[in-house]
């Protein structure tokens, strides 16, 4: 996959900047509140999508309703498609820096125990 690829329009590729140092195609307008790449299309009609998205359709392939796109390069700008993979919820919160992924991840009490089984409230 080259940048520049026919397959996407050439007004988007103008949106797009080759970050030599990691490869990342990132996105120079629009984030969203979350950092992620929004594209607006005017034709007839404004339509916003999440550029990552896109990209990943045109050059890849359809995303499984069920799923979402996890950046496995870490930068939420970025909307290369070799840099995306799409995983369900609960693989994309833990791959994720934050409480949920950390507590999934500890397999001992604060007190030395090992955790076993289900646990329910």
């Amino acid at each position: 996959m080259e940048f520049g690829d026919l397959r996407l329009p050439a007004h988007f590729w103008k949106k797009i900047s080759v970050n030599p140092a990691t490869g990342c195609w990132e996105w120079l307008k629009g984030l969203d509140k979350d950092g992620y790449a929004k594209s607006t299309t005017v034709a007839e009609r404004t339509i916003s999508r999440m550029a990552h998205r896109y990209t990943y359709t045109v050059l890849l392939g359809e995303i499984p309703a069920e799923m979402q796109m996890y950046h496995c390069c870490r930068v939420r700008k970025c909307v290369h498609p070799s840099h995306l993979e799409a995983v369900t919820l609960r693989v994309n919160v833990d791959r994720c820096e934050n409480y949920i992924a950390e507590n999934r991840a500890k397999t001992h009490c604060p007190q030395g125990h090992p955790y076993e089984g289900e646990t329910s409230l």
